[in-house]
């Protein structure tokens, strides 16, 4: 009866390592190559403003004169309307 008993321990052990090690094959959501963050470098003696966009990221923005600009890049992996924004990887498929 004992080693039966360690037959199901060693089954259940290995049902829950297998069960805990395996990764979905894609992503179950669009990654962002930066994940949110920015490698932008920002001048510590400047007063800068912050905006945001449809997926959450935080950026910055100066006053330059009259306008407001952009400090950094957009990261943004979706549309107003939570459509994804294709992310086109193959240049053939930017041919004409």
């Amino acid at each position: 009866m004992k080693k039966q008993n360690i037959y199901y321990v060693l089954l259940i052990g290995f049902v829950i390592f297998g069960t805990l090690a395996c990764e979905p094959d894609e992503p179950t959501k669009p990654s962002n190559p930066l994940n949110g963050k920015t490698t932008a470098v920002f001048n510590p003696d400047k007063k800068y403003g912050t905006m945001s966009d449809v997926d959450g990221n935080i950026y910055k923005t100066i006053v330059i004169g009259e306008q407001t600009w952009m400090t950094e890049n957009l990261r943004v992996t979706h549309y107003q309307n939570g459509v994804e924004i294709p992310n086109v990887t193959d240049n053939e498929e930017w041919d004409i």
